[in-house]
């Protein structure tokens, strides 16, 4: 289902506007606190995709038309644009370790890069030989994505680099139509490959060569969106085109179907320290951000925590220390009509961090 379906109806709904930022009581014996990281004055809507905790934020606003990578530090207020200089768009899709990656485009030209947090420390990483190149993930040092080489097809091959265009690897299977790299953890490189029409989650090492499917029997298709810790979080799809979150640890044997009770779909999109980030649809067009800890039965819906004036919403990032839990995402704001980066976070014990404490008190001067 794409979101845009899942928007659909937003127009016949007319409920009332709600509180900015608040915190409430859903799980874990604790108050979840959320920020809306839109900001009053510059995108029209903006989507939250990628978080290294409360210090970065990464996602994309439309601006003028156009949709611009973007970063935050734990408020609406500190966002800044990464779109670089000469751009038409760009989107960042994760930050690890101080560093962004994602995608920009120049004229024709669709190419993967790395920021180090400002839009003028740009560096593409698209080698001379593909047509279009996205970055999907980095840990600082190494970066994946994909690279679409043939015209005709326009198909694209999972890829590998680390910090230059000159360091590209194609990881494309033998045997494979298309790939995709999606995601990094502990020198493997994960995500999924297409052989005879089905899609199939699975990793490398490295080298094409090195490709093992984490395909579990059973289900049409299956990727890996997300790694961490020797976990890897994802999608399969069933034989009714219903799409369940699922969750690894290294091989297909090893696969747990995550879709909570009651769920006709969901998604795993991040992962990170035994906690697992997505949604989750319950039989209507609207989706609910929420997370897991390894099992179906655990999932904690976050979208409980927010007001009535957001009418769906989904988790892409999760990050924790032990102690604190900050998680990423996006909800669609009925009043405005607008998609907003959205960030949940559970406080350290004692209180919550300073960076979100000037987030609630910034959001209340915030127009409701």
């Amino acid at each position: 289902m794409d979101r845009a379906t899942r928007r659909g109806v937003e127009a016949a709904a007319r409920l009332s506007a709600g509180v900015v930022v608040a915190s409430a009581t859903v799980a874990w014996g604790t108050s979840w606190t959320w920020v809306d990281l839109h900001p009053m004055s510059g995108p029209v809507s903006t989507f939250g995709f990628g978080s290294s905790g409360l210090g970065q934020q990464v996602g994309l606003g439309v601006i003028g038309g156009n949709s611009a990578a973007m970063l935050w530090n734990g408020t609406s207020s500190s966002w800044q644009s990464l779109h670089p200089s000469g751009a038409s768009s760009s989107k960042a899709h994760r930050t690890r370790a101080g560093q962004q990656v994602g995608w920009a485009s120049f004229g024709a030209s669709l190419e993967a890069g790395i920021w180090s947090g400002t839009a003028g420390s740009w560096v593409s990483l698209h080698p001379s030989s593909v047509l279009y190149s996205v970055g999907r993930d980095t840990d600082g040092v190494t970066q994946v994505g994909a690279a679409i080489t043939d015209p005709n097809t326009l198909l694209g091959r999972a890829c590998l680099w680390t910090g230059t265009a000159g360091s590209y690897v194609d990881l494309q299977p033998t045997g494979a139509s298309q790939s995709m790299a999606i995601a990094l953890d502990g020198g493997k490189q994960y995500g999924s490959a297409t052989f005879g029409g089905s899609e199939r989650g699975g990793f490398w090492s490295g080298t094409a060569a090195s490709w093992t499917s984490l395909h579990p029997g059973g289900w049409s298709d299956s990727r890996v969106n997300c790694a961490q810790g020797g976990e890897q979080v994802g999608v399969v799809t069933n034989s009714s085109n219903n799409v369940h979150a699922g969750l690894w640890t290294g091989t297909a044997g090893s696969f747990v179907d995550l879709n909570p009770s009651g769920g006709s779909d969901s998604a795993a999109t991040g992962v990170f320290g035994g906690i697992q980030c997505g949604w989750a649809n319950f039989g209507n067009p609207f989706t609910r951000a929420g997370i897991w800890t390894g099992t179906a039965s655990s999932w904690v819906d976050l979208h409980a925590v927010l007001p009535s004036s957001y009418l769906l919403s989904y988790a892409e990032d999760v990050w924790t220390n032990g102690t604190q839990t900050v998680v990423v995402g996006t909800a669609y704001h009925l009043p405005s009509g607008q998609d907003h980066a959205m960030m949940w976070v559970i406080p350290s014990p004692g209180g919550m961090g300073l960076a979100v404490a000037a987030g609630l008190l910034g959001a209340r001067r915030r127009r409701r």
